[in-house]
């Protein structure tokens, strides 16, 4: 029961810092904050398999992680990391294991990842380089793929948000299973300049309340599950 009343208790908090979150409550961060795929560039070969993992460095604080990710399905295709329970998932890592996890869904045919993450009270916001997924990928034609991190939000405890770089990763399928150069292929624009230059917008800001209202939303239906 007192586990209950903890989760409870923080989704009711998430959902009330979710509403007065505004503009002004931007995290600052010591350093430079970067979401990106290690390795950022990967070869397979055709109907082989690889798993690509999703890194935060230079973080501190981190209580949350949303983000969505795209990629061509006419090249690869995501593997099941559960397959005990219904859809395709990417896997979670240790470091949300005193968590919730809101969201992970897998779209093959569209080519979409969507992951939505908070950890619960009393655990210890997340600091440092840590790894936050991992994501196999089967090799379907010869080609290459971007692995794109369309959005990513990442909060404090307190729902505030931190500036974060994005950076793409690149996908190879070839007979000799060679990993594409992706320093040369990745374009400029496929870096969050706004997040790479401090800047936080009133748009992204008002996502980030979204988000941790769904978040909180999500642990407070869990909980109350889970009482029933």
């Amino acid at each position: 029961m007192k586990k209950k009343s903890i989760i409870i208790s923080l989704a009711l908090l998430g959902i009330i810092l979710a509403g007065i979150l505004s503009p002004t409550s931007v995290n600052a961060q010591d350093q430079n904050v970067v979401l990106q795929f290690d390795p950022t560039g990967i070869g397979l070969k055709p109907d082989s398999n690889g798993t690509v993992s999703l890194i935060i460095e230079n973080v501190h604080d981190l209580y949350a992680l949303e983000f969505h990710l795209s990629f061509n399905p006419q090249f690869v295709e995501v593997v099941d990391a559960d397959l005990t329970k219904d859809g395709i998932q990417i896997a979670s890592t240790d470091v949300w294991k005193d968590g919730f996890i809101a969201s992970n869904k897998v779209d093959n045919i569209a080519g979409k990842i969507d992951f939505a993450v908070t950890l619960l009270n009393p655990a210890l916001p997340i600091a440092g380089k840590q790894t936050v997924a991992t994501i196999t990928l089967k090799a379907k034609d010869k080609g290459t793929s971007q692995i794109n991190i369309d959005s990513a939000i990442l909060s404090t405890r307190d729902a505030q948000e931190i500036t974060t770089t994005k950076i793409n990763g690149l996908i190879g399928v070839n007979s000799s299973g060679e990993a594409p150069d992706a320093n040369a292929a990745l374009t400029p624009n496929q870096v969050d300049t706004n997040a790479v230059n401090g800047i936080s917008t009133k748009k992204n800001m008002a996502t980030a309340a979204i988000v941790v209202f769904l978040l909180a939303s999500g642990v407070f239906s869990y909980a109350m599950m889970r009482r029933d």
